[in-house]
């Protein structure tokens, strides 16, 4: 596995989220399972987001915010039960990637399947692509330089809370005013380019440090 794997949040040295770990390892609840379930808790945003096009209620983008936040906080918890709850497994990389991008494909394509405006779709399968690459840009960067590079703008942390700063405020305007809001619709515009910027910004500092290296 390559060093500096995993990111650097100070959330992790936050007490409750050390208790909530610790109680999950007590429980015997592994960090491969915790990661299966940031999937379907993915799963459960894109589809609250979904019901934005038929429903006008105020609730249904709160809750893919909910879904979301709940996907990061498994984010957080396998990790933490993983190495200082001491249940790494062999497997363990894999269960760490894996859903993660299919919840980042999840999430993105419930907004764009959830607004109405003009090549919303088609936006959001270009805002969950530019996603996956810059996954796929920092792993590549992994194998060649043995390390991870999770510089921003638009890493993982940042395109979901842009999406629910987003559903709190689609939320809010419903609740009060009851019409669709432009707020999500922007959203995948950001998450699309910033996601691809970030792309570029680690491929060329990647590139920097093979040249540095040869």
């Amino acid at each position: 596995m390559a060093e500096n794997s995993r990111r650097e949040l100070a959330t992790r040295q936050k007490t409750w989220a050390k208790k909530l770990a610790e109680f999950l390892t007590k429980a015997n609840i592994s960090p491969n399972m915790i990661s299966i379930f940031s999937m379907v808790f993915a799963l459960l945003s894109a589809l609250a987001f979904m019901q934005l096009k038929s429903s006008q209620e105020w609730f249904w983008p709160l809750l893919g915010v909910v879904g979301i936040q709940l996907r990061l906080l498994c984010n957080l918890m396998d990790g933490l039960v993983a190495i200082e709850g001491g249940k790494k497994t062999p497997t363990g990389d894999l269960y760490n990637e894996i859903p993660d991008r299919f919840a980042d494909v999840l999430i993105i394509l419930g907004v764009g399947y959830g607004l109405t405006q003009a090549f919303a779709v088609e936006l959001a399968w270009f805002a969950a692509l530019a996603a996956v690459m810059t996954a796929y840009i920092r792993c590549l960067g992994a194998s060649l330089l043995n390390k991870h590079d999770f510089v921003g703008p638009f890493a993982k942390q940042h395109r979901m809370a842009l999406i629910s700063f987003a559903g709190i405020i689609v939320s809010i305007e419903r609740a009060y005013e009851n019409y669709q809001s432009q707020a999500l619709y922007y959203v995948l515009w950001f998450v699309g380019v910033g996601a691809m910027i970030t792309f570029a910004r680690r491929a060329l500092r990647i590139a920097n440090e093979l040249k540095a290296k040869a």
